[in-house]
């Protein structure tokens, strides 16, 4: 079990962490410099937003706050002085890891209340630690009697899922399923299959996060096939964001890594080869298949070396049809030099019987999408499905948690 622990610095009289940014950097190079030094490896840190820092220690059962009273004492001294009149309060929350992230993105204002014990935190049910320059007390151990119903069921909660049919088209067969997961009751599926998505990295990070704490047990439920979980691009090539991703990829089974595919989302049209290698390095142990969703069907292959990933699949372009079966088209033009790069090619964001009929005559192997398979409350079974049957649905599917969210680039 990975010890892990959100550590938020207030600064100022007032315990505000939502100063100028000119100060946001001076502190974050300050702790960044001192966990650096300190948090050695096998535990690992990193910085999620300004104020804010996630621990990790994988051999331990809970993080010792104690060592961060030296951080809070060269904060104090190097902003305000041996003397000075300002304040440096450290919090740090110790839970689920889930209810961490949570924590870090917490609004100032409940700090504060956590602070004065004028109010707890909604929904955490972990213990919060105050440390200053002076020592380390505790300022919170558990819900209030107030929030115990709604402690309750968020502390049994796990993710709820979705899945996406992978579908082969040279033996008209599913392979596989994509999977999407959410915080019960919280918002709409994201469905990686359904086109572009607007996130910020913050928001990339959440929704990652969430798929991979649901994959193990969405895997459990697979008899067969492969398991894509979505992961962002953008997110993996910071060495902090990797920091946080390794505990939850430590975590799935390393003896089904064949049954296990990440789906890389929103890979730029040309990565640089370093980001792809150090993105490559990051997942291979975890994942023994590995697809790069890509938006633009020009994208820059020729860089990788052969067989360094699975597939590279096109995201159809929310676009006019048009469009979309032109990008499907010169995305096939590679065919070949796929080939010859052992990598597969796929198309995603099929929405359409013309757009599934015109992807069987460019004879692309691996579809996803609204014309192949709709979001399912259960994994689609390995089997196979005449293509003129497409799409398969869940009958049972409630119509408002399947709706596609569109969210245009």
């Amino acid at each position: 079990m990975t010890a892990a622990a959100c550590m938020r610095i207030l600064v100022g009289a007032e315990l505000q962490a939502s100063g100028a940014s000119t100060l946001a950097i001076v502190v974050g190079r300050i702790a960044d410099a001192f966990l650096d030094s300190r948090w050695s490896w096998p535990r690992r840190y990193g910085a999620v937003a300004p104020f804010a820092f996630v621990l990790a220690d994988p051999r331990a059962t809970e993080i010792d706050v104690h060592e961060l009273k030296t951080l809070a004492e060269e904060l104090q001294t190097k902003l305000f002085g041996a003397e000075g009149a300002g304040d440096i309060v450290l919090l740090a929350f110790q839970g689920e890891q889930a209810d961490v992230m949570r924590f870090a993105a917490a609004e100032t204002s409940e700090l504060r209340q956590a602070l004065t014990g004028s109010g707890p935190l909604d929904g955490f049910g972990g213990r919060i630690s105050r440390i200053t320059s002076h020592g380390v007390e505790t300022v919170s151990t558990a819900r209030s009697q107030s929030d115990a119903a709604v402690a309750t069921e968020r502390s049994v909660e796990t993710p709820d899922c979705r899945f996406a049919g992978v579908y082969f088209l040279p033996r008209e067969t599913f392979i596989g399923n994509g999977l999407t997961a959410r915080r019960q009751l919280e918002g709409r599926f994201h469905n990686i299959a359904d086109g572009s998505r607007q996130f910020s990295e913050q928001e990339a990070a959440e929704f990652d996060l969430c798929c991979l704490e649901a994959a193990a047990p969405a895997l459990a439920r697979l008899s067969a096939g492969i398991l894509f979980v979505p992961i962002s691009f953008a997110s993996i090539i910071h060495r902090s964001a990797r920091e946080i991703y390794q505990p939850w990829l430590d975590r799935l089974p390393g003896d089904q890594r064949a049954r296990l595919g990440v789906t890389v989302y929103d890979t730029p049209r040309d990565p640089s080869f370093s980001a792809l290698a150090q993105a490559m390095a990051f997942l291979s142990p975890a994942f023994g298949v590995i697809d790069l969703h890509v938006n633009d069907p020009g994208f820059e292959f020729e860089k990788l070396t052969a067989g360094s990933v699975t597939s590279i699949t096109l995201v159809l372009p929310d676009a006019d049809e048009a469009r979309r079966l032109a990008a499907a088209s010169q995305f096939m033009r590679a065919r070949d030099r796929y080939k010859s790069k052992r990598i597969w090619p796929a198309i995603t964001n099929v929405r359409t019987r013309r757009e599934l009929d015109a992807c069987a005559a460019l004879r692309v192997p691996f579809l996803t999408g609204q014309a192949v398979c709709g979001l399912m409350k259960a994994p689609v079974a390995a089997r196979s499905v005449a293509l003129d049957t497409l799409p398969v649905r869940d009958a049972a599917e409630d119509p408002h948690d399947a709706r596609v969210v569109w969210l245009k680039p």
